[in-house]
């Protein structure tokens, strides 16, 4: 990873100081060398908390070879630990960005997650916005845990496909756990675990208005939208986050100044 890159560490989890200019340059760099699969992870304080949480899923996450700020308070906090981004590179956004610019190229994409009929309409809004973006398949995969046997016949549907950029929209947890065992299976260029980016841009799930998103407060009309869903996350996650982050960034006020007497 190039040195502007250098990611900043939160809690547990390392996010890399990327834009969405930045991630569409690295795009296209990997396209154009033929690397080997890369992995990209959109990070939110949830994952951020929930990497804290657990060290095995921290890990999975450091094992993505870059970690996008998806949400604004991870651009505040990055900025207060020294960072160098200026603008979340929100998973939504990255994916719309990414099917717009490659849309005449000869990239194509392959959508792995959510249910068939968030799928189905999924790609119909991808075909009306961006007639000459290129899918070549979507598949829904079983809910519950990961299935083997499944995910090899999957990964072989995927493969045939012939898709250079991979979407996984499994929900946190899940989908960086499957990204991080699967992916040196796949032929792909890029994998990328983007959230709930299928319903958004599907139109099943309303997303915030965009003075929200600039405040940081998406969560609180996510937790509006879907109560039943989101309460317990957002009633002990974020506090949690708050506290956490308050430590670190005093342990880091601390070292700094004695580090200039």
């Amino acid at each position: 990873m190039e040195s502007k890159y250098t990611p900043i560490s939160i809690l547990a989890t390392e996010i890399n100081q990327v834009s969405y200019d930045d991630a569409l340059s690295l795009f296209r760099g990997w396209i154009a060398n033929n690397v080997s699969v890369k992995t990209v992870v959109a990070a939110n304080v949830h994952l951020v908390t929930e990497a804290s949480l657990n060290s095995e899923y921290a890990e999975t996450i450091a094992d993505a070879d870059i970690v996008v700020p998806d949400g604004m308070p991870l651009v505040w906090a990055s900025r207060l630990l020294g960072g160098t981004v200026r603008e979340r590179c929100y998973g939504p956004t990255l994916m719309e960005k990414t099917i717009d610019v490659f849309q005449n190229s000869d990239s194509t994409h392959f959508f792995y997650g959510s249910t068939p009929e968030v799928l189905e309409k999924l790609q119909k809004a991808v075909n009306l916005r961006w007639p000459d973006a290129s899918i070549v398949g979507a598949l829904s995969p079983p809910f519950g845990a990961i299935n083997e046997s499944d995910e090899a016949e999957n990964i072989k549907i995927i493969n045939e496909s012939g898709a250079q950029f991979v979407w996984v929209g499994m929900g946190c947890p899940k989908q960086e756990q499957w990204m991080q065992v699967y992916h040196q299976q796949l032929n792909a260029s890029v994998v990328l675990a983007v959230g709930a980016a299928f319903d958004f841009i599907a139109g099943t799930v309303s997303q915030s208005p965009a003075f929200l998103q600039r405040a940081g407060l998406e969560w609180l009309y996510r937790l509006a939208m879907e109560p039943k869903r989101l309460w317990k996350r957002y009633l002990f996650r974020n506090p949690y986050f708050i506290v956490m982050f308050a430590a670190q960034y005093t342990r880091y006020i601390f070292s700094k100044s004695h580090s200039n007497q």
